[in-house]
């Protein structure tokens, strides 16, 4: 008992002076050590014992904070966080017990020697990073840390190619103004960003992130930002309504001539998918570097089929209004018949007076057309006859190439 009230004690008495010789180190003492450290300091000299045989070594991180914005149109990218950027100055080490047991002070950057980093895509005009009033951190063994934040807006080329399931990856390069490989060494602390207080955009989802240091073409560390497009509202208010009218549009031909709105109805949708495509090509840059959107070719494409339903609507139409007396020539008929044949359509035709013709589709169980005969009398072949049998054909062709077009962009998209 004796022995362990001693040693309580010793542990209290030793506790004590240890609070005290703190709570005696006051704004005074820092003042005083501050003093001494600036006194006869040169902030334009950066630190180093011996020039010749040793670099200056600065250690640098970064804490991403939020990606602002992208702006495909001007390829800018903005983002928030700040560095973590430390390095040694020997005319900064001071004895803490000569000091009050001072381990660390404050000073602003403007006093001491900071390094002159600038950004080298910065879309804005350059300067070096960092405030004159910026607050740094001084430790005892000479180790400055300085942690200047802000917001960084750097070029980036957009590569909409798969928009709008696009990934974009931006470079920002940060050089020490002035300085070469012969004067300082630049060193990374991880081989990535840190994510520890990072919040989501609602727009871009960030992906990866790399930082390393690269001697050529200039000293300079770089930072890798990937990141992708949240394509949910897009794939649901751009490419299923475009692929639902491509293929709405193909029942245009469905539509009786009698109503008269076949052509009003193909002509909506031109106008409709001609929308669409404006709708695009405003959200995206206005150059063809690296390459166009393959999205912007679908809608192309759709609005060449588009006008082919227009066109091919009037000239069924035209087809449709002939004179039933009118005769229809030999290779008309023959055109017509064919036309049967590959839409696995035959038609019975008679030499009535009523002119009427009678359609029957027959099918074997095989999925192959019945052979059923078809009547080799030219007689009772009507225009009307005519412009039905294209009407079915044109609708079969159209829907063939817009489910290519469809399934060839799809392929697109998932082997990227």
């Amino acid at each position: 008992m004796i022995i362990s009230g001693r040693v309580l004690s010793a542990l209290f008495i030793l506790i004590s002076c240890v609070y005290i010789e703190v709570q005696c180190a006051n704004a005074t003492d820092k003042t005083s050590l501050n003093a001494a450290l600036l006194t006869g300091y040169n902030p334009s000299v950066h630190p180093g014992s011996d020039y010749t045989t040793q670099l200056l070594n600065i250690n640098v991180s970064f804490v991403l904070v939020s990606i602002k914005s992208f702006e495909e149109q001007t390829g800018e990218l903005s983002i928030m966080g700040y560095f973590n950027i430390y390095w040694t100055d020997e005319r900064l080490a001071w004895d803490p017990s000569s000091y009050s047991n001072i381990n660390g002070t404050n000073t602003k950057q403007k006093e001491i020697w900071t390094p002159p980093f600038i950004l080298a895509d910065s879309s804005e005009d350059v300067s070096i990073i960092g405030d004159e009033d910026m607050p740094l951190s001084i430790y005892y063994t000479g180790v400055v840390l300085w942690s200047p934040p802000g917001t960084i807006s750097s070029t980036c080329n957009a590569d909409v190619t798969y928009y709008p399931f696009d990934l974009q990856t931006c470079l920002l390069r940060f050089m020490p103004w002035g300085y070469t490989t012969a004067e300082i060494q630049i060193n990374a602390i991880s081989s990535t960003l840190s994510l520890s207080i990072f919040s989501q955009n609602p727009t871009w989802e960030l992906t990866s992130t790399k930082l390393e240091t690269s001697q050529s073409p200039m000293l300079n560390f770089q930072m890798t930002i990937s990141f992708k497009r949240r394509d949910t509202f897009f794939i649901v208010n751009l490419i299923l309504p475009v692929v639902f009218m491509c293929f709405i549009n193909m029942f245009a031909f469905q539509i009786p001539l009698e109503t008269g709105d076949r052509l009003g109805f193909a002509t909506t949708l031109l106008l409709t998918i001609a929308v669409f495509l404006s709708v695009v090509t405003d959200a995206l840059p206005q150059s063809s570097t690296p390459s166009i959107p393959l999205l912007c070719y679908l809608l192309i494409i759709h609005i060449l089929l588009s006008m082919m339903i227009v066109f091919c609507t009037i000239f069924g139409l035209r087809l449709y209004v002939r004179p039933s007396d009118e005769p229809v020539p030999k290779w008309v008929i023959k055109l017509t018949k064919f036309v049967h044949v590959i839409t696995c359509n035959r038609k019975k035709i008679s030499d009535k007076s009523d002119s009427k013709v009678s359609a029957v589709t027959n099918r074997d169980d095989g999925g192959k057309c019945d052979d059923q005969s078809i009547d080799t009398e030219d007689t009772g072949m009507t225009w009307m006859t005519v412009s039905n049998a294209f009407d079915k054909f044109f609708m079969l062709f159209f829907m063939m190439v817009a489910m290519i077009c469809n399934l060839s962009f799809i392929f697109l998209l998932s082997s990227s």
